[in-house]
């Protein structure tokens, strides 16, 4: 559909008004899927961030129950534990134990 300059449609204050609209738009839909994100986020368990960080190649810190930290990449996420290869070696840790994940 082609506009003709006298068009109605054409006016100033409608071409300002249609701007700041496509721009609120624009705001919703940000906050939208920042809010699915967050939804998803909130929905994976301990496992899949475990292994999405092993598929990253992400360097993690883990904190387990015992308050101890293990610190390294990670070798491999099992259905129960995870490997972490730290520099010298490799630790064994069950799920059940880890209470925090971090990548750093």
């Amino acid at each position: 559909m082609v506009l003709s300059p006298d068009d109605p449609l054409r006016h100033p204050d409608l071409i300002e008004m249609a701007r700041r609209l496509r721009s609120q738009l624009e705001s919703v839909l940000d906050a939208e899927r920042a809010a699915a994100h967050a939804i998803a986020r909130r929905s994976e368990t301990m496992r899949d961030r475990l292994i999405m960080a092993e598929d990253n190649g992400d360097r993690v810190v883990i904190t387990c129950c015992d308050g101890g930290r293990r610190v390294g990449r990670l070798g491999g996420v099992g259905l129960d534990l995870v490997v972490v290869l730290g520099p010298d070696r490799e630790q064994v840790v069950a799920l059940r134990h880890i209470v925090t994940l971090e990548t750093v």
